[in-house]
C-alpha cells in the first residue's frame, strides 16, 4: 500500500516536471523570437540610417561642388574682365614712362585680391612693369611658356598651373591683349596667382576647408593637377588617378561613394566648372 502511493505519487510529479518544461519551452521560444525580432528592427534601423545619413551627406557635397564651381567660374570671368578693363589705358601710355607704368600698375593690383602680381609686358616679350616692383624682372624677357604662349595667342588667357623658371613658385597666368586703336598688337597684361600663398582663392574657399561633419574641398585643372587643397604642401600635384578626378576630367558630374588615393572611404560631390 505504501509502495503504490510512492508510485502514484512519483509518477504525478513527472507529469508536473513535463508541464513545467513545455511551459518554460514555449516561454523560451517566445523570448527568443521577441529578441530576434527586436535585433533584426535594430539592425534594420541602424542600416536604413546609416544609407540616410550617405546619401544627405553626399547631396550636400554634391550641392556645395555646384556651389563652388558656380563661384569658381564666376571669379574668373571677373578677374578676365578686370584685365580687359586695365587693358584700355595702356595704348595710349608711354611706356618708357616707368614710373606712371609702376603707379597704374599697382592701382590695378590694389584695387582688387584677384591677383598677387601684375605684369605689362609689350609685344616683344620685355616685362614693362610689374607690381609688386621688381628690378630683377623689369627690362627681361618673360620666361614661362605661359606668357610666351599668351603673347603668342594675342587673345585672352588662362595657364595650366605650372612652377615659374625663375621664384620656383607655383601659378596660374591670367592675362588679356592690349590693342591700340587701330587694332595693333601692343602687349598684355597679366595677374598671377599664386597658389601656395594666400590668393583669390584661398579668400573665396578658405572658410569651407573644414566643414562640421568633416568634409574638405579641393580644385583640379583640366590635367588634374591640384589647384587649390586645404593641405598647400599638395598642391601642383597631380590626383588625376583618383576616381572622382577621372571623371571629372571626361567631363562627367555627380555624387559616389569611393576609396581616394590613400585608401580612405570618402563620400564625394564633383562637378565641373563651365
Amino acid at each position: 500500500m505504501i509502495a503504490e502511493n510512492r508510485t502514484s505519487r512519483l509518477r504525478r510529479k513527472i507529469k508536473n516536471i513535463k508541464k513545467i518544461s513545455l511551459t518554460a519551452l514555449l516561454g523560451g521560444l517566445v523570448t527568443i523570437s521577441v529578441l530576434m525580432t527586436l535585433t533584426i528592427m535594430v539592425i534594420s534601423s541602424y542600416t536604413s540610417q546609416k544609407q540616410s545619413l550617405i546619401d544627405n551627406t553626399l547631396s550636400l557635397n554634391y550641392a556645395s561642388a555646384v556651389q563652388m564651381s558656380q563661384t569658381l567660374d564666376s571669379l574668373f570671368y571677373s578677374m578676365q574682365d578686370s584685365l580687359k578693363y586695365a587693358a584700355k589705358y595702356f595704348p595710349e601710355m608711354d611706356y618708357s614712362d616707368t614710373d606712371q607704368l609702376n603707379s597704374t600698375l599697382d592701382l590695378i593690383r590694389n584695387s582688387s585680391n584677384f591677383f598677387n602680381s601684375v605684369a605689362l609686358v609689350d609685344e616683344t616679350g620685355v616685362v614693362r612693369s610689374i607690381s609688386p616692383y621688381s628690378q630683377a624682372s623689369v627690362g627681361q624677357h618673360v620666361s614661362s611658356d605661359a606668357a610666351k604662349a599668351a603673347i603668342k595667342s594675342k587673345a585672352s588667357y588662362i595657364s595650366e598651373a605650372y612652377q615659374t623658371p625663375r621664384t620656383k613658385r607655383r601659378i596660374v597666368f591670367v592675362s588679356e591683349p592690349i590693342f591700340d586703336s587701330a587694332g595693333t598688337y601692343q602687349g598684355t597684361i597679366g595677374g598671377n596667382i599664386f597658389l601656395q600663398e594666400d590668393n583669390i582663392l584661398s579668400l573665396s574657399f578658405g572658410s569651407q576647408l573644414k566643414t562640421s561633419n568633416g568634409s574638405y574641398f579641393f580644385i583640379v585643372d583640366k590635367k588634374g593637377t591640384l589647384l587649390f587643397h586645404p593641405n598647400t604642401n599638395r598642391i601642383g600635384e597631380n590626383v588625376s588617378k583618383n576616381e572622382v578626378v577621372q571623371k571629372l576630367l571626361q567631363d562627367e558630374t555627380g555624387k559616389e561613394q569611393y576609396k581616394n588615393l590613400a585608401g580612405v572611404d570618402s563620400l564625394a560631390g564633383y562637378y565641373k566648372v563651365p
